[in-house]
């Protein structure tokens, strides 16, 4: 009988240290899924921060190209400059940009940037690139004021919804970069441009 009893203690401590495992294992996996849930949910962006949620990439229109005003500050000399022209003037609304399937955003400024990457008119129709353009980019229906002042600030959903132009541009020409150039970087595009009367392509890399 004493040795009955001394099994039976002996199961009930195996079941006990058994529960204990699996109920760590549980809690483990439930905290991972919660984990990998809040990495895969977007959000905002902070103040003064231009949200890339695309993989690396390289060239002209790879992760640096997609916030053309950030690159530049970190990055002066080697900063893409970039000219282009678009169906309409949108240089007062918000750009975005969306994946290949064009059913989701991948990039969009926030408030503080909106104002920051407003784009300098030059001549022949073109603007000269303050926001990363891409050729995925669309244009929201949101002004540039708007955008800055908006609350609660747009979702993916919202953004997609509220697409003005999902194909704004006519041309886009890749001008070298911006250690190239001098302080009056403007003049010296528009000179360029009037030396081949506005056909950019005759000494610019089209990129559209």
């Amino acid at each position: 009988m004493k040795l009955n009893g001394k099994l039976l203690i002996i199961f009930v401590l195996i079941l006990g240290i058994a529960s204990c495992k699996s109920k760590e294992q549980t809690t483990t996996k439930s905290r991972t899924s919660k984990a990998e849930q809040t990495a895969a949910k977007p959000e905002a962006p902070r103040s003064g921060e231009t949200r890339n949620f695309q993989k690396k990439g390289d060239g002209l229109f790879g992760e640096n190209a997609l916030s053309g005003i950030s690159a530049s500050r970190g990055s002066q000399a080697t900063a893409p400059v970039v000219i282009y022209k678009t169906k309409n003037d949108y240089s007062n609304y918000i750009m975005v940009a969306l994946d290949d399937s064009k059913t989701k955003v991948v990039s969009y400024p926030s408030a503080r940037d909106a104002k920051m990457q407003i784009p300098d008119s030059l001549g022949y129709g073109f603007w000269l690139d303050k926001r990363g353009i891409k050729p995925n980019m669309v244009v929201l229906q949101y002004t540039v004021q708007q955008w800055m002042t908006i609350d609660p600030f747009p979702s993916q959903e919202t953004m997609l919804a509220n697409i003005l132009d999902d194909a704004p541009f006519e041309e886009i020409y890749y001008c070298g970069k911006r250690g190239n150039y001098g302080d009056n970087i403007n003049a010296e595009l528009n000179k360029k441009l009037q030396s081949v009367e506005g056909k950019a392509e005759e000494i610019f890399t089209k990129a559209r």
